[in-house]
């Protein structure tokens, strides 16, 4: 995500946990494309990996498990049961 945004000339923190604090929180319905996705890994409560949203209901991330960059859906049950977020950053 820091990459992309930095791409576009927005500077993002390094870390998920700093970045689901920027911008404004939306909800999932709310979701528009380029808003930050969170979900939770490793018990933490406030968003351990994060996506960018990308329209229908899908979100592109790095998968710490695949290795790779990879489209998931909210909707895929891990992802529905440990979503706890999303952020849009102001233009």
């Amino acid at each position: 995500t820091m990459k992309i945004y930095a791409h576009f000339g927005v500077s993002l923190s390094h870390s998920s946990w700093a970045q689901s604090s920027s911008g404004v929180r939306v909800s999932a319905s709310e979701a528009q494309p380029g808003d930050l996705i969170f979900y939770q890994t490793s018990g933490s409560s406030t968003g351990g990996h994060v996506g960018i949203y990308i329209g229908s209901n899908q979100f592109i991330h790095a998968s710490s498990g695949g290795g790779k960059v990879q489209i998931d859906s909210l909707s895929k049950a891990y992802y529905a049961k440990y979503y706890v977020g999303a952020r849009r950053l102001a233009n």
